[in-house]
């Protein structure tokens, strides 16, 4: 071959050789590049996957944590309505008391008026009873006073005696001395 031929040659192939180190080394940049953008992104994927796992945790625990407000929201259901049962069961009993109150003061009303009436009654018992000792002691005094007039009296005169008897018992009133009729008698039945 000719030597011009033969340096063309070497030129184009030098250029060729030269474009393809060129080419060799913005591959390799390339490479580097992109494996520096995978160790990027791996790192990022790691903390994409860390997240995400942390996210899973998080939504159980907040799963766990409404599951468990659901319990407590029903059972503080459960015990509202069982205070509300209890509140309506103490007011149906304090109705019931009330109620029971109620009748007892009319009771103890009643009770009053009935002690009241009976204590009248009693005082009217008491004073008629004062009335009636009053009118036995009386009597008493009244039976005491003929008694010793007449005994006075027959200690004075018999005539006495019986005319003191004949005013005591009336007229009509027959006295026996010695077994016959007084003659008071008479006397009185002449007056």
């Amino acid at each position: 071959s000719h030597p011009v031929h033969c340096a063309v040659d070497e030129n184009i192939t030098e250029l060729q050789m030269s474009k393809l180190k060129t080419d060799i080394q913005e591959i390799k940049e390339e490479v580097v590049l992109g494996k520096r953008k995978y160790d990027e992104m791996e790192v990022k994927s790691n903390g994409l996957k860390n997240t995400n796992a942390k996210l899973r945790k998080t939504i159980n625990r907040l799963t766990k944590e409404k599951m468990a407000a659901v319990e407590t929201s029903e059972s503080y259901l459960e015990d509202v309505n069982m205070l509300q049962q209890t509140r309506e069961e103490l007011v149906a009993q304090m109705e019931q008391l009330e109620h029971m109150i109620q009748e007892a003061q009319a009771e103890a009303t009643a009770a009053r008026q009935r002690e009241s009436e009976k204590t009248a009654e009693l005082a009217e018992t008491r004073s008629e009873l004062k009335n009636v000792k009053e009118k036995l002691q009386i009597c008493k005094i009244r039976e005491q006073t003929n008694h010793r007039n007449r005994l006075r009296a027959e200690s004075i005169n018999c005539w006495a005696v019986e005319e003191l008897r004949l005013s005591q018992l009336g007229s009509n009133s027959i006295l026996q001395v010695s077994g016959q009729r007084s003659t008071l008698n008479c006397i009185a039945e002449c007056k």
